[in-house]
């Protein structure tokens, strides 16, 4: 049976997900887009949406054991708020830093950073998160992913409802299929929101959660880093959002197939990058920035050691300063306001999970 616990298997999608991102941006940086003829345009596009297959999973963990907590709109209200504590303090922070900074991190070109100007209701946008909203750029590049998490946060729950009460995946399956269709239509024809074309990402880790409910892994872990790395090829090859929807069902069917990577450096790596890719993910441009543009004209030798050092250093800050204590706080603001009602309506109280 699938499990979130320590899972040594979506810790490598994850990480394998911002390793994706960075490599690509820092590619990006020195003008290499293509190797060998194949170009590099969905490697960076592939992470994120990656990501979304993992974090719509991993939120079905979430719910799962909200559940137990919380129940019917104190659930949805309770699983909201978690995510808000856990998304906006490390997004406001960078956004302030960078307004305030006026740093040029909105774009990246070959040997150089661009910077974005936007109005006052363009860095409210960016502070919300609703960018795709009011059609307002992002000050910082990777940014521009976080307003489609949002606005599946929305629907997660609901989705996680439907699950519980489907007797297979086939109706996940069958929903799976009508958004790509949605999706298609979106990019050929226009006139729809953006996140319609993001769906078939995320809904992939729902049919991952419904498909481990009830599937015994049959199938080596030495063969999930494999496959992983196929599936990116052929991304890469194909390279179009239609194809990056299968690759996200692939690799939503084949989740619970695996069995868990046993204990080694790859497991240990993985889990470390897991741990800390949300600074990564946010923190990587600030860290190019400062070696790459700040250090100018210096030695490529020097470049490169303030970017790895700021690239371990950063992200580790980040998650003890503001990422975990949020989180914490998130968690117990949560148990402040629904714990007495749930109490009084006899649901079960067990041990907070962050």
């Amino acid at each position: 049976m699938l499990e979130q616990n320590d899972n040594p298997n979506l810790d490598l999608l994850r990480a394998l997900a911002v390793s994706m991102v960075l490599v690509f941006h820092l590619l990006r940086y020195y003008g290499i887009s293509s190797v060998h003829g194949t170009s590099l345009a969905y490697l960076g596009l592939g992470g994120v949406l990656f990501f979304f297959v993992h974090t719509s999973l991993v939120l079905m963990f979430s719910l799962e054991r909200l559940q137990k907590r919380y129940q019917s709109l104190h659930l949805y209200l309770a699983f909201l708020t978690r995510r808000v504590f856990r998304i906006y303090p490390l997004s406001v922070f960078a956004v302030l830093l960078i307004v305030i900074l006026r740093l040029p991190l909105g774009g990246l070109a070959k040997g150089s950073f661009q910077a974005i100007s936007v109005t006052p209701l363009g860095v409210l946008s960016n502070l919300f998160l609703v960018q795709n909203i009011t059609n307002t750029q992002s000050v910082l590049g990777p940014l521009w992913s976080l307003p489609f998490e949002m606005q599946m946060y929305v629907l997660l729950p609901l989705l996680f409802w439907w699950s519980l009460k489907a007797r297979s995946a086939w109706p996940l399956f069958v929903l799976w299929i009508l958004s790509a269709a949605l999706a298609w239509v979106d990019i050929h024809f226009g006139h729809m929101p953006d996140l319609v074309r993001y769906i078939p990402c995320f809904l992939p880790g729902v049919i991952a959660y419904k498909l481990g409910a009830g599937c015994l892994p049959r199938l080596p872990s030495y063969l999930w880093p494999i496959f992983l790395a196929a599936v990116l090829t052929g991304l890469l090859y194909m390279g179009r959002m239609e194809a990056g929807w299968f690759v996200c069902l692939l690799i939503g069917v084949a989740i619970p197939q695996f069995k868990l990577l046993g204990a080694g450096r790859l497991r240990a790596t993985a889990k470390v990058l897991a741990k800390y890719s949300y600074g990564i993910y946010l923190g990587h441009y600030f860290c190019m920035w400062l070696a790459f543009s700040k250090m100018h004209g210096r030695s490529w030798e020097l470049q490169w050691i303030i970017l790895l050092v700021t690239l371990t250093l950063v992200p580790i800050v980040l998650f003890q300063v503001i990422e975990e204590p949020m989180i914490n706080k998130g968690g117990r603001l949560v148990d402040i306001l629904f714990r007495q009602r749930n109490v009084a309506s006899g649901a079960t109280l067990e041990p907070q999970v962050p």
